[in-house]
Order: structure tokens, then C-alpha cells, then sequence
């Protein structure tokens, strides 16, 4: 049997077209264990396999979604490998070729089998059953969160280390204000699920513009693209950029729209102080006017914006930037680096819904609005409130509020779980460059499971007060994944206006 083996081995031609029982199977794995129950990993499988009937070189293995496909090389003598990286609740058919030497160019084909691989599953820091007993991220933080990991760059002091951005519950600091890590050295989640407040540095409100179409004296009057702000999000840049922190921000102007801002640090990677002048804190009016201490460029801009214009939107919000930052990498400003960003069409013009995700790309000088052949930008509806997370090379997850209906019925809260979808810029082909059209549409997305420090699982309407999320792997590490979120306990009798604050959750089962 194995002269005749070796025989057909010699027929490269015969041989690509030949197929062996492998007897492949699949089993779940990485099981974790909390609250007295296992959850299986929601993006490893294990694949096990009989011995090919020839002397071969190594197996090569694929895994297919039908929009994707992930490949693995296993030695000669492996009867059994862990299929990683995968996504969470899909299903998978999976295949195996028995290569004779290095180049596989003729091979044996098993036959091919399919598995689904697990839901997410959250647990929200804190302790009990309820958003009262979750652990707040830091002490005065109301919403918005977002954080910069730092990587090598940033010098031995910071490096490994992850600095917060978050708007505060007191007025007088309302805007960013700065978090920092204890002192203690970063080891496991606990290192990045408490901050320590830092007062005297970010970016401050300044006062309340009208209502459109309204006249009042909220604000002075002049050009000033900085009222309220709101979202932000950090982006270390490489030296030949500046060696700098890029602070990306969502702002109303006052002339009542909203759109996304830009401002550099002045302390370089330390990223705290974004004032041009002797204060380490932009807080009055004049510092954002034209020629201020901290007068911002434009990454988005609206349709009312000259040169910078974006026709079809009127306000830009809620907005999340991708560079491949898994590794605490710096920006480099290539072009084909994304964001999504959030509007609306209350004329529904180009939207029914109420909450669309839109997308932009970087073209190595601003930021390019996509659209489509209607003149409207290309949108991703129902969606709201993105956190995309970088799993490496050209691949990213992203969370979102799913809501179900284009807009809630009067007088009920709208119903809007967390969701996720992927993207791999492969879909369409290009390999380095994510488009709109790689990322998985909404109908796609998936559950995510949520639950309480008990054990208890949040119920439907509890995962929808979520909001304004960030999610990373803090160390590098995808078996540590951290998610940052608004968290809006129900009003009650006791408690009718119970305000948000910013909690934090850990993916049990990676």
C-alpha cells in the first residue's frame, strides 16, 4: 500500500485532483469558566484530523465565511490544530490539503466540514446585578470615554501604559478631561479599568449656541467651530508627522452644526496640553476663535464649509478612526486610513433612519467623504455609536448600537443592543486598504452577550444602554479585551433622572 502511495505521489497532476478520508471534526475550545458556567472561545476551534495515507511535507488548512478566508500551515506529524482568530458566532467550512513538499503544488484534498464557532460574552466590572453596583471607570466621569495606548515610542516611563479622555460630571471641567493609570505597573484588566482624574489640562466647553434659527446671547458673537464638545479620540503620530498627539474631536460650532475637529499636543506624547499658548488648558471662546490658542483644523466638514464642504451633511458626529494600531503603533498619515462618523436626516432625505454611520478615507491630505451614485454618502443605517477594534493586518470587529426600528415610537426608549461586524480589506480585493464595501453590512452583525459581576444576564433594553463605546486590547494581547462604555441605569420613582457614567466590561471567553 505505500509503493502504490508513493506511485500516486509521483503523478503531481493525478494527485492535486485526489481526495483522502481525513475524517476531519471540530470541536469548540478554550473553555472559561465564571459564575459556574463554560464559555467556549468565541474565535478558536479546534480541528482534528487523521494521518494522510503518504509521506507528506505539511497540511495546509482554510477556513471560509464566504466573505473571507483564513489560512494555516500545520507540520507533518500535527493530528490536531487550533484554528485562531476567527469571528465570533460564525459559521465556518473548513478544508485540508496533505502537501508532499514545500510548495503544494500537487496535494491530497480532504473532504471539507463546517462548525460555528461561539457568541461574545461580557462581564461588566462591579459587582451584583445592576448598573449601581458597576465599577466606574473613574470616579468623576459622566461619558465618552477613549483611551491611547502607548506603545515603545513613547519612552520607558509611559510605555505599555494607557491614558484616558472622557468628559467629567462637574461643570466646571465639563469637556476632556485627562485620566491616569495608577502607579502601579500594567497587569492584567484591573490596570485599565480604574483611571485617576487629572485636573488643569484638555479642552473645556464654553458656552450653549442658540437653536437654529434662533438669536441669544449663549455665545459671543464671531466664527468659533468649539462650543460643545463632545466624543474624542487620540492618535499618536509618527515623528515625521510631528511626534505629537492628534487629538480628533466632535464639536458644535455656533452656528449650530456639529462637526469632527483636529488639534495637536503641545507636550508631544505626554498628549495632555493641546493650548498653543502659556495655558495648559483651552477654555475660553477666544482660544478656539480664528487665531486662538487652540483653534482647530477640520477633518469633516459640512455642507456649509467652503472648500472643506461635504454636500448632503449637516452635522458630523460620533466618530471612530482605524490605523493599524493592535501594536500601539503610531499614525504615519498613508492614505487609506478610514473613519466612520455618525449623521442624520430629519428631512430623511437621504435616510429614513434616524442614527447612519458614514465613511471617510484618508488620502494623505484630508479626509474623503465616500458616496454613492445618489449624491448621498454611503451609509451604514440604524447604526450608532461605533467602537471598531483592530485585530491585525487589514482586519477589524466593531461594536455598534443595532437599533431596530428607523425611529423609536414616541414617548419609548428605541431598542438598540450592542452588535458586531468584521471587515477584511481582501472582500474587494485590495489587501492593505479597508473600503466601505469590505465591512460587513448590518443585517450581518452579530450578538453580543453582556453580563452582570453575579453571573446575570443583562436583558435586552439593559445591553441598549450602552452608548459612546471603545474597545481595545490594551497589551496587544487578544486574550485581553477591554470595552469602555456609557452606562445609563433606567429612570426609576427613586431615581427619574439618574445620570450616566463610564463603566467598563471584559470579553470572558477571547
Amino acid at each position: 500500500m505505500r509503493r502504490c502511495s508513493l506511485l500516486i505521489l509521483s503523478i503531481g497532476s493525478m494527485l492535486s485532483a485526489l481526495e483522502w478520508d481525513a475524517s476531519l471534526r471540530i470541536e469548540k475550545t478554550g473553555e472559561a469558566g465564571f459564575a459556574g458556567r463554560n464559555f467556549a472561545s468565541s474565535t478558536r476551534l479546534k480541528l482534528i484530523w487523521r494521518e494522510a495515507p503518504v509521506e507528506i511535507h505539511h497540511y495546509r488548512i482554510e477556513a471560509t465565511d464566504g466573505r473571507s478566508s483564513l489560512r494555516w500551515q500545520a507540520a507533518a506529524e500535527a493530528r490536531e490544530y487550533i484554528l485562531d482568530e476567527l469571528k465570533s458566532a460564525t459559521n465556518y467550512r473548513v478544508s485540508m490539503r496533505a502537501c508532499p513538499d514545500a510548495e503544494c503544488e500537487s496535494s491530497l484534498q480532504s473532504t471539507a466540514v463546517e462548525a460555528t464557532t461561539e457568541e461574545e460574552y461580557w462581564r461588566v466590572i462591579g459587582t451584583g446585578n445592576t448598573f449601581a453596583g458597576a465599577s466606574r471607570l473613574v470616579t468623576d466621569g459622566n461619558v465618552n470615554a477613549s483611551a491611547l495606548r502607548y506603545g515603545e515610542w513613547a519612552g520607558e516611563r509611559l510605555a505599555g501604559r494607557a491614558q484616558l479622555y472622557y468628559v467629567p460630571l462637574q461643570a466646571s471641567e465639563k469637556g476632556m478631561k485627562i485620566g491616569e493609570m495608577f502607579d502601579a505597573p500594567p497587569s492584567g484588566f484591573d490596570a485599565f479599568t480604574h483611571f485617576l482624574p487629572v485636573s488643569g489640562y484638555g479642552l473645556m466647553r464654553v458656552c450653549s449656541p442658540p437653536p437654529p434659527g434662533q438669536q441669544g446671547p449663549a455665545c459671543p458673537q464671531g466664527r468659533n467651530l468649539v462650543t460643545q464638545l463632545a466624543l474624542f479620540q487620540p492618535v499618536p503620530l509618527t515623528e515625521s508627522l510631528g511626534g505629537v498627539v492628534r487629538i480628533f474631536f466632535e464639536a458644535q460650532a455656533n452656528d449650530g452644526r456639529t462637526r469632527v475637529l483636529y488639534l495637536d499636543s503641545q507636550d508631544r506624547y505626554a498628549g495632555r496640553d493641546f493650548h498653543r499658548g502659556a495655558p495648559t488648558r483651552c477654555d475660553t471662546f477666544e482660544d478656539y476663535a480664528p487665531g486662538g490658542g487652540c483653534e482647530p483644523g477640520i477633518a469633516i466638514g459640512v455642507d456649509a464649509d467652503g472648500e472643506l464642504a461635504n454636500p448632503n451633511l449637516r452635522n458630523a458626529r460620533q466618530f471612530k478612526i482605524g490605523w493599524p494600531n493592535r501594536d500601539a503603533s503610531l499614525w504615519d498619515g498613508s492614505p487609506g486610513t478610514w473613519m466612520w462618523f455618525t449623521t442624520e436626516y430629519p428631512d430623511r432625505s437621504c435616510s429614513e433612519w434616524g442614527f447612519n454611520f458614514a465613511f471617510a478615507v484618508w488620502d494623505g491630505s484630508r479626509w474623503v467623504v465616500q458616496y454613492g451614485e445618489d449624491g448621498c454618502p454611503k451609509l451604514m443605517r440604524g447604526a450608532q455609536a461605533m467602537a471598531p477594534m483592530h485585530l491585525g493586518g487589514s482586519r477589524w470587529k466593531m461594536y455598534f448600537n443595532h437599533h431596530r426600528e428607523p425611529r423609536p415610537t414616541p414617548g419609548q426608549p428605541a431598542v438598540k443592543p450592542v452588535r458586531v461586524i468584521y471587515s477584511d480589506a481582501a472582500f474587494t480585493g485590495s489587501h492593505d486598504q479597508v473600503e466601505f464595501e469590505d465591512w460587513e453590512p448590518r443585517e450581518l452583525s452579530r450578538n453580543v452577550n453582556f453580563l452582570w459581576s453575579d453571573g446575570a444576564a443583562l436583558t435586552i433594553e439593559d445591553r441598549g444602554r450602552f452608548d459612546d463605546m471603545f474597545a481595545y486590547m490594551p497589551t496587544g494581547d487578544a486574550q485581553l479585551q477591554i470595552m469602555y462604555s456609557n452606562m445609563s441605569p433606567a429612570p426609576s420613582p427613586g431615581a427619574p433622572l439618574s445620570l450616566p457614567f463610564i463603566g467598563s466590561a471584559v470579553l470572558l471567553n477571547p
